[in-house]
Parts: structure tokens; sequence; C-alpha cells
């Protein structure tokens, strides 16, 4: 097995296991086992690129999903995952908008900041 194949298999046996720690009944360490989520995934965004045409990206979503839709955990580990993807998709939205104002009109922006805000 190569290197790269033995990191993601430690990496998805990590997401397992923050994954049964968020649906912990000790709502510190949910909290803090969200919190880790969101790190990993906020880093592995910040340094790699996805290749068109593929949705690895998407999958690394998969546990705050499944932690969501299932309802696996209580309403403020929710409130939690919610606060956290909004954060993200806003600092993505605004650091789009300072990259491509001189392509896109500022009509459109202000109608999707409105949506975003």
């Amino acid at each position: 097995m190569s290197e790269r194949n033995e990191a993601v298999g430690r990496h998805l046996s990590l997401f397992s296991f923050l994954l049964q720690a968020a649906c912990h009944k000790e709502d510190v360490i949910a909290k803090k086992a969200v919190e880790y989520i969101h790190d990993i995934i906020t880093v592995f965004l910040q340094n790699t690129t996805e290749l068109p045409y593929f949705h690895f990206n998407e999958t690394l979503f998969k546990p705050f999903e499944n932690l969501v839709c299932l309802e696996l955990c209580d309403s403020d580990i929710q409130d939690q995952v919610g606060f956290l993807l909004t954060a993200g998709a806003r600092a993505n939205f605004l650091t789009a908008q300072k990259t491509s104002d001189h392509f896109l009109s500022g009509s459109v922006f202000s109608q999707i900041r409105l949506v975003v805000s």
C-alpha cells in the first residue's frame, strides 16, 4: 500500500472517531470534535485544489451532513455545524468577490450578498 493510501486511511478513521465524539453526551467533547472536523476540512481545502469533474471536496462535508441530516447529535451541535458552514461560505464568498469584481457586475454581487448575509 502506498504512503498516500495509508494517510487517507488514517484520516478516514480519524473522521470516523471524531464523528462518534461529536455525538457524545458531554457537550464539551462534542463541540471540540466538531471544531476538529472543521479544522481538518479547512486545512485540506486551503492546501489542495480539486480537479475538474471530481467531487472529493464535497465528500469532505459528509460528516457534517450526517450529523445534521441523521440527527445524530443534539440541537446545540447542529447549530454549531450550521454556524461553521455559514461562516466558511461567507468567507469564501468575500474572497471570490474581491478577486472577481472586475469580471462580474456589482448588482450580481449585491443580490448574492443579501442571500449570504
